[in-house]
């Protein structure tokens, strides 16, 4: 909301307990700093396909269209002499030169990568750029003659933090925002670059979140049995209590009041099929605005 100017945000999240507490959370912070939840599509656990859900938060599904006077002006003009297929291919041309009714300016899923990829098609299918690819949105507006189009990204959480979400999805990913407490590429701490590369060296692949908590996880447990007596339960939950800033490659850890790890977290998109910090992407838009008008 305060690097790209969001206010107005679409929630698309799975009936599951994480799910809800994911949805919960972020109506509350958007509301919080003045923004709007303009939409919220809950869908069951499992759902293969999401074209329903997608066309109903954009007035794409026949209730909407019903309503919708360019629709129906566009039917009314179709030749009463026409029947069966021809009929129904100007009828569904109809519906595909109705705009969507896109009121949003980016669009929330608390999902696994798996998820979020398979959703992503759907959108586009509604006529949508789930994306900040300028050439995309250009095509996308041609194509449909809606002008007023604009791009609607995706706002993940930690899940998509994903080199095979940035990588190898099937539609375009740039601009996708999401955050975490893991960044190997971050070049004020060593680090996570270490344990990156000694992990691919070692596996001959990157090391998944679960990996990376549970390196952590004995980092810490050596820290506290290096530096203090942990002879009683009583002793090492005071030492967890009291910890502070711990070196660790998920970043720094601290202990909370409510007994969770509080870690600084990063801002990451997705730039030319690369993750990178939200600031280094726009840098990069920065530089390659300032070389085309240099040779201008």
């Amino acid at each position: 909301m305060e690097q790209r100017g969001y206010q107005r945000f679409a929630v698309l999240f799975p009936r599951t307990v994480s799910g809800w507490r994911a949805a919960s959370y972020f109506t509350s912070e958007v509301e919080k700093r003045g923004g709007s939840i303009t939409k919220t599509q809950p869908y069951p656990r499992g759902e293969t396909t999401f074209t329903g859900l997608i066309t109903g938060m954009v007035g794409r599904n026949s209730e909407a269209l019903q309503s919708n006077p360019k629709y129906r002006r566009c039917v009314a003009e179709i030749d009463k002499s026409l029947k069966g297929l021809r009929k129904k291919r100007k009828v569904e041309s109809c519906r595909d030169h109705t705009p969507p009714e896109v009121d949003f300016d980016a669009i929330f899923i608390p999902d696994t990568v798996a998820t979020v990829r398979q959703i992503m098609p759907f959108i586009e299918l509604a006529d949508m750029v789930p994306n900040l690819n300028d050439r995309g949105l250009w095509r996308t507006r041609k194509a449909t003659g809606n002008k007023e189009l604009i791009a609607t990204p995706i706002l993940g959480m930690r899940q998509l933090n994903s080199h095979y979400f940035a990588n190898r999805s099937r539609t375009d990913v740039e601009g996708s925002l999401f955050v975490d407490a893991y960044y190997p590429y971050d070049s004020e701490r060593s680090m996570p670059g270490l344990y990156a590369r000694q992990f691919r060296k070692n596996f001959k692949r990157p090391p998944d979140l679960l990996e990376t908590l549970a390196h952590d996880t004995g980092l810490l447990v050596a820290h506290l049995a290096r530096e203090q007596r942990l002879n009683e339960r009583g002793m090492t939950a005071q030492a967890l209590r009291e910890l502070r800033e711990f070196e660790a490659v998920t970043g720094l850890w601290s202990m909370g009041g409510d007994g969770q790890v509080k870690r600084p977290l990063y801002l990451l998109s997705i730039h030319k099929r690369r993750i990178v910090t939200e600031a280094a992407r726009l840098e990069a838009l920065k530089r390659k605005q300032k070389k085309r008008k240099s040779k201008r």
